[in-house]
């Protein structure tokens, strides 16, 4: 199917962690993704993570469009889409 993998410093004062993932081609476009990472955000509300960092790569238009629709918003850095909204976050509102 492929690929979901978290990083997270518990010693970081940010409180940031880092999301990646690679779906195979067809097991693409069926939504796992985005059930995957929504869950993952509803997890994050309970533990001391402030921000889920995304990195993706800008011409991942798809992977892109997703983290928009689950509420990241795109930074000046490139490849980069950041969820600050997780302090404020709860299981209700995913």
């Amino acid at each position: 199917m492929g690929l979901f993998s978290c990083e997270f410093n518990m010693k970081s004062i940010e409180g940031d962690a880092y999301i990646g993932y690679a779906i195979l081609p067809e097991y693409r476009r069926h939504g796992y993704t985005e059930k995957i990472l929504r869950k993952f955000i509803q997890i994050s509300t309970t533990c001391h993570i402030n921000n889920i960092v995304l990195d993706i790569n800008d011409s991942n238009d798809p992977s892109q469009r997703m983290a928009i629709k689950c509420g990241f918003k795109k930074t000046d850095r490139e490849g980069i889409v950041i969820d600050d909204r997780i302090k404020e976050a709860s299981p209700s509102h995913l």
